[in-house]
This record gives structure tokens, C-alpha cells and sequence, in this order.
């Protein structure tokens, strides 16, 4: 028995089969018999086809992924100096201001780590915080401002 069917046909298979990845369900759908569909799953490749469309697919998704996490780390590290710019002038100073200033500065910077991690991936742990100001008589105040990884590992 020679293949007849049309390329539409054929094409309308493929797509039954790529729906479910079922010979079943190209015979339900396109009412023909197993054998036929089997037979035109090995001649137009279509597991090798439906494999390269899922590598497509992975790829351009990769591809947004990997531009999100570049655009949302450069955010985050964005977020994190205008912080610290609230805090320290051009020539390392701390700036006069008022507690709300300084809790705001603090608060974008905690935020710019915490963005920076999320797009690297590091979700499990949290960043603390850490901000003294350190006022020496006579002297400008110098800011010292750190992080501490907490880690959410309850395992062990």
C-alpha cells in the first residue's frame, strides 16, 4: 500500500501527534489508521522534528531569561549606589539629613541586593543589612555599610 496523503495532510498529522506527542491521538484526530500514522511518523521525522521546535523554544526562552537577569541585575546594583549615594557625598562624607533620608537610602539598597539576588538566582538566601556611621571628633563621619548572607537552609 503506497503513502497518498497530501502535505496538508501529512502536516495535519504532525500537528495531532506534536499536540499530545500521541499516535493515537493523529488516529483520533485524523481518522486514520495506526499503521498510516506510524509509518509517517518515521518518513517526516517527527520526533526529530517536534524535537528541534522544543530546542527552538528552549532557546529563545533561555535567551529572554538571560536578558531579564542582566536587566534586573544591573537594576539591582543601580537601586544599590543610588543608596548609597543618599548616604555618602562625592568625597566619601556622610550627608546631613534626616532619619526618614537615611531609612529610605537603606531601604534601596537593601532592595538592589535583594533584586540583584533574585535575578542571579539566589532566592534561598537573604541579605542583612548592616549600616554604622562612625563619628570620630573632629572628623567627618565615615559610613560603613555591609551585608551578611543568611542562609534558609533548614537541612541541617
Amino acid at each position: 500500500m503506497a503513502l497518498t496523503k497530501t502535505i496538508k495532510e501529512r502536516e495535519a498529522m504532525f500537528e495531532a501527534f506534536r499536540t499530545l506527542r500521541s499516535v493515537h491521538n493523529v488516529v483520533k484526530v485524523c481518522g486514520v489508521h495506526e499503521t498510516t500514522a506510524k509509518k509517517y511518523r518515521k518518513l517526516d521525522n517527527w520526533d526529530k522534528r517536534l524535537a528541534e521546535i522544543e530546542q527552538k523554544i528552549k532557546d529563545k526562552t533561555d535567551d529572554k531569561r538571560a536578558e531579564r537577569q542582566a536587566r534586573h541585575i544591573k537594576l539591582g546594583k543601580i537601586l544599590q549606589k543610588a543608596g548609597v549615594d543618599y548616604y555618602v557625598d562625592e568625597n566619601g562624607n556622610v550627608r546631613p539629613g534626616s532619619i526618614e533620608f537615611a531609612k529610605n537610602a537603606t531601604e534601596a539598597i537593601a532592595k538592589g541586593i535583594e533584586i540583584e539576588n533574585r535575578a542571579l538566582g539566589d532566592v534561598e538566601e537573604k541579605e542583612t543589612l548592616r549600616f554604622e556611621i562612625t563619628y570620630t571628633k573632629g572628623r567627618q563621619a565615615k559610613p560603613v555599610i555591609s551585608t551578611e548572607a543568611e542562609s534558609n537552609d533548614t537541612a541541617g
